[in-house]
């Protein structure tokens, strides 16, 4: 009877033990907030673009909370795309999200419709082929969580565009965003 309770006691140790590790380690999993509610946080941008060069379909949704992208009729492409500091052509920064492991994005939408998610660094060109996620929408919203080993082409500690949407258009439709973070 003394070796049951020295072997009970043994394995309440180690379960405690084990709980506690798991606790710090739930405890030391960070995030990086790069939209809250449709609401870029400070130090990022957005920009917005067609093959055709129209740049205002996208808006905060009037029921709040959420940004609507409406991407018109008669584009091959629409874009969204969430960068660090400010759009520019050129001497891009970057920010290191190196420290991650996934990019988690809110989104809903056209049933069914494909959305392509990715991200570029600063060095990167802007002529589409970075590499990109599908994820197809529902009417719902959904978390949809992307890990970032998914873009190994990307410079993870110079990102510049931390998170973009891209669609083949050719007919008018819309989705929404919500919250994208790290």
């Amino acid at each position: 009877e003394n070796m049951r309770i020295r072997l009970s006691r043994c394995v309440l140790v180690r379960v405690v033990a084990l709980s506690a590790i798991a606790g710090a380690w739930a405890q030391s999993v960070s995030t990086r907030d790069v939209m809250v509610s449709g609401s870029l946080k400070e130090g990022f941008d957005m920009g917005v673009n067609s093959s055709g060069g129209i740049t205002n379909f996208v808006a905060p949704d009037a029921a709040g909370g959420s940004q609507k992208m409406s991407c018109p009729a008669g584009q091959a492409w629409c874009a969204v795309f969430v960068v660090w500091q400010k759009v520019v052509d050129v001497n891009r920064n970057g920010t290191d999200v190196s420290g991650y492991a996934t990019l988690l994005v809110d989104l809903k939408g056209d049933s069914g419709k494909i959305i392509h998610v990715g991200v570029k660094d600063a060095s990167q060109p802007d002529n589409g082929t970075e590499q990109k996620v599908d994820l197809v929408l529902t009417t719902n919203w959904r978390t949809y969580a992307i890990p970032l080993g998914r873009f190994n082409k990307a410079d993870l500690t110079k990102l510049y565009v931390v998170c973009e949407f891209v669609w083949d258009a050719n007919s008018a439709w819309t989705a929404w965003m919500r919250n994208i973070r790290y």
